[in-house]
């Protein structure tokens, strides 16, 4: 006759352990990743307004201060208003012209633990 062996707990002490530490990894992971999306769903929004503005044509006739007012409004509209709009400047290469926008924002995780996110773009003013 087949006779099944009984498995006792002092065999199964490992797996509490290691599935309480899958969990915390994961809930931090998921903590982390719902934290920093807003600020790349925000540069989402900044990026597609100024690619607008490049491939319309429109960015070549504006000057330094119409570009940055013309973005805050587009970000005002959109709910982002913890943008600086002096990180839109101007620079020149030879004889081309770019608009860059270079910024930073900082999130924070938790207890003494921020995350900073480096964003830097740069559109043809030709």
């Amino acid at each position: 006759m087949l006779t099944l062996k009984r498995q006792f707990p002092a065999t199964q002490r490992g797996s509490f352990y290691t599935g309480l530490v899958m969990i915390l990894v994961f809930g931090g992971l998921l903590t982390v990743a719902l934290k920093m999306a807003p600020s790349y769903v925000d540069d989402r929004v900044l990026t597609s307004t100024m690619r607008e503005m490049e491939t319309s044509g429109e960015l070549k006739n504006l000057t330094l201060g119409e570009t940055r007012t013309k973005l805050n409004l587009s970000l005002d509209r959109n709910g982002i208003d913890n943008f600086d709009a002096r990180s839109v400047m101007e620079a020149q290469e030879g004889n081309l012209k770019f608009i860059d926008v270079k910024y930073e924002t900082r999130v924070h995780l938790f207890w003494n633990i921020d995350a900073v996110m480096v964003f830097n773009h740069r559109y043809a003013k030709q």
